[in-house]
């Protein structure tokens, strides 16, 4: 397996560059004509020519909606085709699954040449999508391909799935499982730096209008300023997410310095340029986190409590509470037992190829894993190449040497997953 992979080096670097050059934005950042139908057909292209069975499939969004009710979907999904790839027969089978689509960019990235133009800087590859998820993706495309030179006896089917709309809620994947495709486990190829990550984060966005009294900028002590009423709320954030890490330790996290990842987005008052008055009102968005399988309304009802005590210990805000909305914009995590086979099998499968025992970690992120964990009830991890932190900012960048080791890592998973010597 690794000579093969040695040998075809070029390749599938070459089928890497190419996928990073198709700007295959998310329409949700703006993206007047998806470019997902286009990095499907080229991966389609190559993975034919590689010998591998291709279906496209498209994607029913009202099918979609009645299968996962308050989901968050795009408005339209024409023109935004799942692939689905194969090897072998028999289940149950092993689904390795990434994504298409990219996010835009954005005004304030730095980068240092066309985000769509990779190039090749000590030994990086530097695109748009190199790192989420297309190093991922092309790195499972070409395992599939290596499978297949292998010609291996296999008697339990690999499946690969490139989808659609990740990076909007994970249309694609729910359109995988609403179209009735199963798998015994599944990996999803995210930037995991090569760690074999069976739990993500979740996160709920909160709202909070908090009111204060207008007044004249001469006359201000006459007035209640919202800042310092809406930070008090800030301020019981911060508190929350320390008592969540006392309170809901969770072993996969202990390397992590924060564990509930809470995060103030957005805090507005008054208008620049314009502040000849205290401001009448603040705005407040606070992305509330998880972890794990953790119940997003149970953390909800930490929240509500402290911030309760907040609108409670001051005379004002008693008079005049917040108006607090809990958004539609949440997402749960999920979580994979590290003793299910599909951590034992990637576990496995990186020790082999490398010599060095798995990292097994979460992930501080949030990926279609929750899709395949809460609504298809497959046991998933992630794994993949490039650093999360790269994901999404300007000059992202992917050392080719992780992606060629996901590469064999993920060729040798389906290996071992397919002529069952791991179950």
């Amino acid at each position: 397996m690794h000579a093969i992979v040695a040998r075809r080096r070029d390749e599938f670097q070459d089928w890497l560059t190419g996928l990073v050059a198709i700007p295959s934005v998310n329409p949700r950042y703006g993206s007047a004509v998806t470019g997902e139908a286009a990095a499907q057909s080229e991966l389609a292209r190559r993975l034919r020519g590689a010998g591998v069975p291709v279906t496209m499939l498209d994607v029913d969004r009202d099918a979609v909606a009645a299968y996962a009710p308050g989901a968050m979907l795009s408005d339209r999904y024409d023109s935004r085709p799942n692939l689905l790839a194969h090897v072998g027969e028999g289940e149950p089978a092993l689904l390795l699954t990434s994504h298409a689509d990219v996010v835009g960019i954005a005004p304030d990235e730095a980068w240092t040449g066309d985000p769509f133009r990779p190039r090749i800087a000590e030994d990086r590859v530097i695109a748009r999508g190199a790192v989420d998820a297309k190093g991922s993706l092309v790195a499972m495309a070409a395992a599939m391909a290596v499978v297949h030179e292998l010609a291996l006896p296999l008697r339990r089917q690999v499946l690969f799935a490139s989808v659609v709309d990740e990076e909007a809620g994970g249309g694609g994947t729910i359109a995988l499982l609403q179209g009735g495709v199963r798998a015994g486990a599944a990996v999803v190829g995210e930037p995991t730096r090569l760690h074999v990550c069976p739990a993500t984060r979740g996160h709920w966005l909160v709202r909070l209008i908090v009111p204060g009294r207008s007044a004249h900028p001469g006359m201000a002590y006459e007035g209640i300023n919202p800042v310092d009423k809406a930070y008090r709320y800030v301020a019981a954030t911060w508190e929350i997410q320390a008592r969540l890490d006392r309170e809901r330790p969770h072993p996969l996290w202990r390397a992590a310095p924060v564990t509930h990842v809470c995060n103030v987005g957005a805090f507005e008052a008054g208008r620049a340029g314009q502040s000849a008055s205290v401001p009448a009102h603040a705005r407040v968005e606070i992305m509330i986190g998880s972890v794990g399988n953790e119940a997003l309304d149970e953390i909800r009802g930490v929240v509500d409590a402290a911030f309760a005590d907040v609108t409670r210990s001051d005379p004002w805000l008693r008079a005049h509470p917040p108006v607090i909305e809990w958004t539609a914009f949440r997402n749960h995590g999920a979580e994979t037992a590290t003793d299910t086979p599909v951590v034992r099998l990637m576990s496995r499968a990186w020790r082999d190829v490398t010599g060095i025992p798995a990292v097994v970690e979460g992930l501080s992120a949030v990926t279609d894993m929750r899709h395949l964990v809460n609504l298809g009830k497959v046991p998933t991890v992630n794994f993949g190449p490039g650093d999360m932190r790269a994901g999404h900012t300007g000059d992202e960048a992917l050392p080719l040497d992780e992606f060629y080791t996901a590469v064999e890592v993920y060729a040798l998973a389906a290996a071992l997953w397919g002529t069952g010597v791991v179950a």
